[in-house]
């Protein structure tokens, strides 16, 4: 890997740079090239020491325990993002100039055979299968790639301005049935999840996962770092909580390449990030070593690397262009005077009617008694599966302001009488609770519910909608 530091002539402050400049080593590859020496203590406190010079916070993106990510960015780290940096613009400027059906096909075609070959298949074979639209293959570890495929085809139309519709929206796409795109359940019974036990491989609890969920939406939206590193942190995140109850992967290579858009909005999706989280030694030492050290240079970096080899095989090719003899112009005809028109009295400008505010929260002291109706009119008094989906359907096409799963909520919950909560709605859609108090605010904006407050909390009401 590198020079041993037993070579007499290497520099030992050149060497704990090395470490981290040339490759970002965890103390596992330090101690493989010192040629297996078990007391690398010292060493490593230097390599660390080091690193902690160039300490960059990854914003609100939790560890276990609740202590935050970190990045270490040095000046040589740095000046190799803004190399792959001015690579991938190069690209993009390229594609941009060179959109066609032909390009999109081609390197769609290759994200899925990185996939399918990272899962031990003939890529190429199942790529060239699914790009022709023969057959979808069968095998498990592959369910959802053919619509994968067309998700990258066609990724301009995803949602993308809200990260949860736009999970709703790919899982969707890839065939998961509404209310399945979250993980309910564990690997491993409460006692074996303790610290002690926890493999990387095991994923987080599944009643964590909204929180975890909560914690990398807000570091998308709110830190300073490039959508790229942001972007391949995605990968690691998602396979670290392992958030989704089936095809997680699929799904979280979407949602990195919706990031990754942010920045490169015509190469973003076909950017070939497939198959980075396979889970080899080397992957899992590194996974390990963010987890251990809070530190997401670890699998990012290596990420960067891989997909700076990829780019070298990128193809893209250019469209001819068709050059278009302009007709000539025909003389222009002798413009007609028009009589100048009189004055018109300018009249008087109505003042805006100014906003009224918004009424305060009514407060109630008791419950009143439920009457046992619905607030949207049924032949049955319950509704059947059918109907919930159909009901929700319809509101959400006739409230483009809501989504999906607000609407999903309304129609469960809707009757009048009742009077539910914040709880309510973050037990339903496995949420934060946050995004469930935001969400039931939503719904009683748009005239759902009526929001009230008893003693020292909200309870929100149904409004009836119909007749």
């Amino acid at each position: 890997m590198f020079n041993s530091y037993l070579n007499k002539e290497s520099k030992p402050k050149d060497s704990y740079e090395r470490y981290t400049d040339e490759r970002y080593c965890t103390k596992k590859m330090v101690r493989a090239d010192m040629g297996g020496l078990t007391l690398i203590d010292g060493i490593w406190k230097n390599v660390t020491a080091y690193r902690f010079n160039y300490y960059s916070a990854a914003k609100s993106l939790k560890n276990r325990g609740g202590k935050a990510f970190h990045f270490i960015i040095t000046d040589a780290i740095g000046k190799k993002i803004d190399e792959l940096t001015a690579i991938l613009n190069d690209l993009e400027a390229k594609l941009s100039a060179n959109e066609s059906e032909d390009n999109a096909k081609r390197l769609s075609s290759d994200c899925v055979a990185y996939f399918a070959t990272s899962h031990g298949h003939d890529g190429k074979q199942i790529a060239s299968t699914i790009k022709l639209g023969a057959i979808a293959p069968g095998e498990k570890d592959l369910a959802g790639l053919s619509e994968y495929y067309q998700d990258l085809l066609h990724f301009l139309k995803l949602e993308k301005d809200d990260f949860e519709d736009f999970l709703d929206e790919a899982a969707a796409s890839l065939g998961i049935e509404e209310g399945q795109l979250y993980r309910d359940s564990d690997k491993k019974n409460v006692f074996m999840r303790m610290s002690e036990a926890w493999e990387y491989e095991d994923g987080l609890d599944s009643s964590d996962i909204a929180d975890y969920l909560d914690s990398l939406f807000a570091f998308l939206l709110n830190d300073p770092h490039s959508a790229l590193l942001k972007g391949l942190t995605v990968l690691f995140y998602c396979d670290f909580v392992q958030p989704f109850k089936e095809k997680g992967e699929l799904l979280s290579l979407l949602l990195a390449k919706m990031v990754l858009t942010r920045q490169f909005p015509n190469l973003g999706p076909y950017l070939p990030i497939e198959g980075f989280t396979k889970h080899d030694s080397e992957y899992l030492d590194l996974a390990n070593s963010a987890i251990e050290d809070f530190d997401l240079s670890y699998p990012v970096y290596h990420f960067l690397s891989r997909l700076r080899a990829r780019l070298a095989s990128m193809e893209i090719k250019e469209v001819e262009k068709k050059e278009t003899v302009a007709a000539p112009s025909p003389a222009p005809e002798p413009i007609p005077e028009e009589p100048v028109a009189e004055a018109k009295p300018i009249e008087p400008v109505e003042p805006k009617p100014v906003a009224t505010p918004k009424p305060a929260v009514e407060r109630i002291e008791t419950l009143p008694t439920s009457e046992g109706q619905l607030a949207i009119v049924v032949p049955k008094n319950h509704l059947s599966e059918k109907e919930l989906k159909d009901a929700a359907r319809y509101i959400a096409m006739t409230h483009p302001n809501l989504r999906k799963t607000q609407a999903n909520f309304y129609v469960a919950h809707c009757e009048i009488g009742c009077f539910y909560t914040i709880a309510d709605y973050k037990k339903h859609a496995k949420c934060a609770y946050e995004t469930a108090r935001t969400s039931m605010d939503k719904l009683a904006e748009e005239g759902f519910y009526k929001k009230l407050q008893l003693k020292n909390k909200y309870v929100y009401t149904p409004i009836k909608q119909n007749s």
